[in-house]
C-alpha cells in the first residue's frame, strides 16, 4: 500500500520506509532496515531493553533479592529520540531528494 502523504506531495512522511524497515530486520537484514528508516532499528533495541530489564527483575523478584534491582519504567527520553531520529531521516531524505534529486527510496 503506498504512502498518502507521497503520492499527494512527492515526498517522504516521518514514517516512509517503516514496513520495509520492520520486514528487512524479522528477515536478518538489520542494515537493510535502518537504511530504510532507523527509528524501526531503535525501537527494536529499546524493545530489546525493556524485555531484558523486565526479565532481570522477574528473576530477581522471585529470588527475593529485589532491592538490587529496580522495576522497569518508561523513560520519555526514548521517546523524544524516536521522535528526534524520524524527524532527521523525514528531513534528511526530503532534502536530499529536493536539492539534489537523489531519491534515497526509490520504489517507495
Amino acid at each position: 500500500m503506498p504512502c498518502i502523504f507521497h503520492e499527494l506531495t512527492g515526498f517522504y512522511c516521518p514514517g516512509c520506509g517503516g514496513t520495509r524497515a520492520f520486514l528487512a530486520l524479522i528477515t536478518g537484514h538489520p542494515i537493510l532496515s535502518f537504511l530504510y528508516n532507523p527509528a524501526v532499528i531503535y525501537t527494536a533495541g529499546v524493545l530489546l531493553f525493556y524485555a531484558v530489564w523486565g526479565i532481570s527483575y522477574a528473576v530477581s523478584a522471585r529470588k527475593k533479592e529485589t532491592g538490587k534491582l529496580k522495576r522497569p519504567k518508561f523513560y520519555l527520553a526514548f521517546v523524544w529520540v524516536f521522535i528526534a531520529i524520524l524527524l532527521i531521516n523525514c528531513t534528511v531524505r526530503n532534502l536530499v531528494l529536493y536539492f539534489y534529486g537523489i531519491d534515497l527510496m526509490p520504489g517507495v
